[in-house]
């Protein structure tokens, strides 16, 4: 399955791979999200974004296990994810322009 390929790959990003570790990996249809990370720590995929390219399946993907770490969109969250992934703001902006 391509996303469990992508998200192996995304958790070499992080210093600690094993430590950014999902309990379970769940694609399905959402309405307005690509993506959330649940309390219990399961990583849920918009099944849409098979249509999108690596990259941004990938800011998907490196986003919510941010979320892993820090579970707000605060200064915290934003620092790991400038850390692991520089170019995120131009994946997001690409992942929004290619499945408007």
């Amino acid at each position: 399955m391509k996303f469990r390929e992508r998200l192996a790959l995304c958790q070499e990003r992080f210093p600690t791979p094993d430590a950014i570790e999902p309990a379970g990996l769940i694609i399905m249809q959402l309405r307005q999200r690509w993506g959330s990370m649940t309390p219990s720590g399961k990583l849920i995929l918009n099944r849409m974004l098979i249509r999108a390219s690596v990259e941004a399946i990938d800011y998907v993907i490196t986003n919510e296990l941010c979320h892993m770490r820090h579970n707000h969109h605060g200064p915290a969250f934003f620092g790991l994810l400038d850390r692991v992934m520089p170019d995120w703001e131009k994946r997001k902006n690409r992942l929004e322009f290619q499945l408007a």
